[in-house]
């Protein structure tokens, strides 16, 4: 997602969609991904990392708001008071999605769209729920403060576009 943010900005605040815009972007991307170093191919271990380290190893980092959002609702106090939660504008969506395979498949996906008790425990991961009454009622219960409504949100690259961006940055590595 962080690529699709980047990009989309690289490129005049403009999805990247064609091959001509990625290698339009593709110098800046390089730039940007190249000039970062490393890092982990999940965003759960540098929020790890974050949390156990501190601010100062990273001042700031893009990671998924129910990771932040499980953490505050834990109340464990991994989350000091000097951190923040901030949204980029525009934002990208992350969609989980299920594809089923099978029957029982299709079943699991609806019961985790539809069934208040699974809404209800995916809240309390942090997760906004197809039901926006049991994610706030979630927040509020556990006195977390409740994320902005997400107005401002662009679709990311198609999935061909982006992997020919990971695969080019990918090279550079």
């Amino acid at each position: 997602m962080y690529l699709a943010m980047a990009s989309y900005a690289a490129n005049g605040n403009r999805i990247v969609s064609s091959h001509n815009e990625t290698s339009a972007v593709l110098p800046a991307m390089r730039r940007l991904f190249l000039g970062q170093g490393f890092t982990e191919s999940s965003t759960e271990a540098p929020f790890e990392d974050y949390l156990a380290l501190g601010e100062g190893k990273t001042p700031i980092l893009l990671t998924y708001e129910s990771l932040f959002l499980d953490r505050q609702l834990r109340k464990d106090g991994s989350i000091s008071k000097d951190m923040v939660l901030m949204y980029p504008t525009p934002d990208v969506l992350s969609k989980h999605t299920v594809l089923a395979l099978t029957k029982q498949g299709a079943k699991v996906g609806e019961l985790l769209s539809q069934d208040p008790d699974l809404q209800r425990l995916a809240a309390q991961y942090g997760f906004r729920t197809t039901n926006p009454t049991t994610f706030r009622d979630t927040l509020t219960k556990a006195q977390v403060a409740l994320p902005p409504e997400l107005m401002n949100i662009v679709e990311p690259p198609s999935y061909e576009v982006l992997e020919s961006m990971i695969a080019a940055l990918e090279k550079q590595y």
